[in-house]
């Protein structure tokens, strides 16, 4: 497994390699001390994980997230995880999935978790593209393309998880969401924000109600709780995109 970690403070740059090497998997890292140079680095070389913090001079974290639009897909991270004391959710960056932010006040307590998670993901198998099973949607639901800007920010245990929309409908969504598969169980309540192009984000809150197989990594959540003005907003994009 490969790791990219991008931070222009050389003591974060220390301590994250440090906890990797203490993990004892086989994973190899690389640093970069600001988002142009590991930019340049990306387009080089397939990395599986990005860390970055978000502030930095040169090229910011939210800018390189951006950015890896620009690098040859088959060479592009499967995951980015943002650091930051601080994070808003204006400077999260549209079009990128798999997008996990954690305060650096969290690096240790949150980061071995998240780097365990990632390795077993990366050991068992990567991402599957969406199979067979998206031929079953035939009630309803949007499936999102390729192209869709779509995403869903969930509020989880202090940080916010940046996840990939699997299908959407009036009455609940699929989340494609690997590394958080064994955290989120069934009856599970959750906070989110569903992000469509040219809305502000619909916020909801919902419960996990089953869980994909066959390697896919979805979880389904039902809506339990929208206001009655962004469903009618959810409505007309679905309207929209279904004809």
């Amino acid at each position: 497994m490969q790791i990219m970690v991008v931070d222009d403070d050389n003591d974060i740059l220390e301590i994250i390699v440090n906890q990797i090497k203490e993990l004892a998997l086989d994973i190899e890292t690389e640093t970069s001390s600001n988002g142009y140079e590991a930019l340049t680095r990306l387009r080089q070389k397939k990395f599986d994980l990005l860390v970055t913090d978000f502030s930095m001079p040169v090229l910011d974290g939210a800018t390189l997230i951006k950015a890896l639009k620009s690098v040859e897909e088959n060479k592009r991270p499967e995951s980015v995880l943002m650091l930051s004391g601080y994070v808003e959710n204006d400077d999260q960056a549209d079009g990128v999935h798999y997008v996990t932010y954690m305060p650096k006040d969290c690096l240790n307590t949150e980061l071995d978790a998240y780097l365990l998670g990632k390795w077993n993901m990366f050991k068992n198998s990567s991402l599957k593209a969406q199979s067979d099973e998206d031929s079953l949607r035939s009630d309803g639901r949007y499936v999102p393309g390729p192209l869709d800007s779509i995403r869903v920010d969930l509020l989880l245990d202090q940080c916010t998880h940046m996840t990939r929309v699997r299908d959407v409908s009036e009455t609940g969504i699929g989340l494609v969401i690997p590394f958080l598969f064994d955290t989120l169980k069934i009856d599970r309540s959750i906070d989110g924000v569903l992000c469509l192009p040219g809305t502000k984000g619909i916020k909801f809150k919902g419960i996990v109600r089953h869980k994909g197989s066959h390697g896919a990594y979805y979880v389904g959540v039902e809506f339990s709780q929208m206001a009655e003005e962004e469903l009618e907003v959810l409505k007309k994009f679905l309207k929209t995109k279904n004809g």
